[in-house]
């Protein structure tokens, strides 16, 4: 068989024997070239056995095996074997073909979140005419709408600012609601200061007395600064009441009015006056904050803000043999006054001219000056 591939020349069709030899004179040695070489010999090789060989079965399976075997390129790169399949017997190949990654999908852009969660942006409709937020209350737990004011409701960027700065404000409220704050709950004022004195019947009228003239100062006060609730009332706002009360008149009778009618004078209240004021409004309020009842007012808030006067103190005189004989003379004087005639004096139910006019000073006086 080696003799008869010597000149196979006669039966060969024309040009076969010669495709290898003109492939590899007509291209460069390149790669690619070199590998359609040898493909081009392997056709060759395969037509020569098919030739020779009289049996068709067996020259089918001669062209099949050489077909196969000349469609593959075997190359190493890497370290790694790799191959490339002809596709003209696709499935006679006993290797896989080299899979080609699939491009990747392009990022989708991150979806960001909002700017101020938990607080919506509500525009302006027939009925109000300014932008509005509606939110969740974190006292009540309810949706609650609110009003900007126009300083931040001309432009976008100061309507989102403030948006913003509101939904910081009810996450810092849950936080202390969660830290065990006391929550909001809308009392009015005035049925949480009748709440004190109803809590406390066994007051002196004396002290009741006083606890009612001088929280009806605070009342008068928080009509004018419109503090309605207990929710409005804060440290910020104690401190305007001090101021309000530093800066207090005294009250003048009216002559010739009816009587318990005042005018403010130009006089200021004294220091004992303010912080008599004071304390009796420290005390109410420190009882409303124990029930609970201020959600933005604390014991502390109210010890701060509510501090006592300092007034001036006089300077302190000392009095000599003479001027305390006087003083004892003075009060002694003072002691003997009587009333001409009193209405029991004149049913003649005691003596005439035997009422004193004032209280007896000369024993206080006595007891001052010897001590």
């Amino acid at each position: 068989m080696g003799a008869g591939l010597a000149r196979p020349e006669a039966g060969i069709p024309r040009g076969c024997h010669r495709a290898g030899a003109t492939a590899r004179e007509a291209s460069p040695a390149t790669g690619s070239s070199r590998r359609n070489a040898r493909d081009v010999d392997a056709r060759t090789v395969a037509l020569v056995l098919c030739y020779y060989c009289p049996a068709k079965p067996l020259n089918q399976w001669f062209s099949r095996t050489f077909c196969v075997f000349a469609s593959f390129s075997v190359r190493q790169t890497s370290g790694f074997l790799t191959h490339s399949a002809s596709t003209k017997y696709p499935g006679k190949c006993p290797e896989k073909a080299k899979e080609v990654p699939e491009a990747m999908p392009p990022k989708k852009p991150k979806k960001r979140g909002q700017k101020h969660p938990g607080v919506v942006l509500i525009k302006p409709d027939s009925t109000h005419l300014g932008w509005r937020i509606r939110f969740r209350d974190p006292d009540s737990d309810k949706f609650k709408k609110e009003t900007i004011p126009d300083s931040h409701s001309a432009t976008l960027e100061t309507r989102a600012t403030w948006a913003v700065k509101k939904s910081q404000e009810i996450v810092k409220r849950k936080i202390e609601l969660e830290g065990g704050a006391a929550r909001a709950t809308g009392v009015d004022l005035s049925v949480a200061i009748d709440r004190y004195f109803t809590a406390h019947p066994a007051l002196r009228p004396r002290t009741v007395e006083i606890y009612r003239r001088s929280i009806k100062k605070f009342q008068l006060w928080s009509a004018k600064s419109k503090v309605k609730t207990c929710n409005d009332v804060t440290r910020a706002r104690m401190m305007e009441f001090r101021s309000f009360m530093e800066n207090a008149k005294k009250r003048i009778a009216v002559p010739g009015a009816t009587p318990g009618t005042f005018v403010a004078g130009d006089e200021r209240l004294s220091a004992t006056a303010i912080n008599q004021d004071l304390r009796a409004v420290r005390t109410i309020l420190r009882y409303l904050c124990d029930c609970d009842l201020f959600a933005r007012l604390t014991h502390d808030d109210i010890r701060r803000a509510l501090k006592t006067v300092s007034g001036e103190v006089g300077e302190i005189l000392f009095l000599n043999q003479s001027q305390c004989r006087q003083l004892l003379e003075a009060a002694i004087k003072h002691d003997s006054l009587k009333y001409k005639e009193t209405a029991a004096e004149h049913r003649r139910q005691r003596e005439i001219a035997t009422t004193p006019k004032f209280g007896a000073m000369a024993p206080m006086a006595a007891f001052l000056l010897l001590s």
